[in-house]
């Protein structure tokens, strides 16, 4: 699992946030709320939030028949299939704060892995420190990311079951 994965669930969440601030204009929408208005569910305030729609047997033949579908199929399961044999939490571990999990030196951000720091080996690493011991601090906002990409797999794997 490497680090871009990892950060890949932060990133979906703050992209969208980034990105309407960024370019607030490109997209003009004179009328949201009419805008595909048989797609979207009432609220109680008059907000309108888009229905989900779900096609789980056109998604099971796309995934015999089209190559790309096949291939995200086959990634997805292979990491959760991986990740289930190898990761376990553990109910001792104590979560922090995941902010914590920077360099004591520099304050940049640590290297992430799943594997357990402490016992895959003694120090951890940034890009500008190589060498970072593994304090109490820094072990418990480990555990956050542990838990938050043991969080998607969960996800995936109810997907995928499903």
């Amino acid at each position: 699992m490497n680090t871009l994965f990892s950060y890949s669930r932060v990133a979906l969440v703050l992209l969208p946030v980034a990105w309407a601030t960024a370019v607030p204009a490109t997209f003009p929408k004179p009328d949201p709320v009419a805008a595909y208005a048989e797609m979207k569910l009432p609220m109680s305030d008059g907000r309108v939030w888009r229905r989900p729609i779900e096609d789980w047997p056109g998604a099971e033949k796309r995934i015999v028949q089209d190559p790309a579908w096949k291939q995200w199929y086959e990634t997805r399961k292979a990491a959760v299939d991986d990740w289930m044999a190898r990761r376990h939490d553990r109910a001792e571990w104590v979560a922090g704060w995941g902010h914590e999990f920077v360099s004591p030196k520099d304050g940049s951000f640590l290297i992430w892995s799943p594997d357990v720091p402490g016992e895959a080996g003694k120090t951890l690493a940034s890009k500008s420190d190589p060498k970072v011991d593994v304090t109490p601090a820094i072990f418990r906002a480990w555990v956050v990311s542990f838990r938050a990409v043991n969080m998607g797999m969960v996800q995936d794997a109810a997907i995928l079951w499903r």
